[in-house]
């Protein structure tokens, strides 16, 4: 009985190795929308103007 509790263990840990690599990649997707982000920025400046 305690062999078996040992067991689960260890195929719970390989399991767990393999999405670690695959949150490596949704990584490098998140730098593209930073960019995205300036734009909006120099549009927020016009309506400065028209508020004077």
């Amino acid at each position: 009985m305690t062999d078996d509790g040992k067991h689960n263990v260890l195929a719970s840990l390989a399991v767990n190795h393999q999405p670690s690599t695959v949150n490596h990649q949704p990584s490098t997707i998140n730098r593209q929308p930073s960019t995205v982000n300036h734009q909006p920025s120099t549009v927020n400046h016009q309506p400065s103007t028209v508020n004077s």
